[in-house]
């Protein structure tokens, strides 16, 4: 979903770690590290301003972190897993029969949205 939206450069300092999973992130997803920390920043600054004081508060019980990004990972696994489904019903002919066990269904889900992006 690439657009023409003008950009302009941000610095910015990181920790060594965060810097490093950044690089890493950056060559995992054939990114360049400006565009996983360009999208970092835009994820951050679309927060709401208690969302982003609590991140901060967070920053130094590690334990309590860990959890968020925990329970952050289940909702946006959660979501794509949604989106799926809802993409897979609508393809879908009426009256088609729809397994119970969400390991097929999810499956079917994703052969869907294989099929469709391959199509694309």
């Amino acid at each position: 979903m690439a657009t023409s939206k003008a950009k302009k450069v941000v610095t910015a300092y990181s920790d060594v770690e965060s810097a490093k999973a950044i690089h890493a992130i950056a060559r995992a997803e054939s990114r360049s590290v400006a565009q996983v920390a360009g999208a970092a920043l835009k994820l951050y600054v679309q927060l709401s301003t208690d969302v982003r004081s609590t991140l901060r508060e967070l920053e130094g019980d590690e334990e309590a972190f860990r959890h968020l990004m925990q329970q952050i990972s289940r909702v946006v696994r959660a979501e794509r897993f949604d989106t799926a489904a809802r993409k897979v019903a609508k393809s879908l002919p009426e009256n088609v029969f729809v397994p119970e066990d969400e390991d097929a269904i999810l499956s079917m889900a994703v052969d869907a949205v294989s099929a469709q992006e391959t199509a694309s």
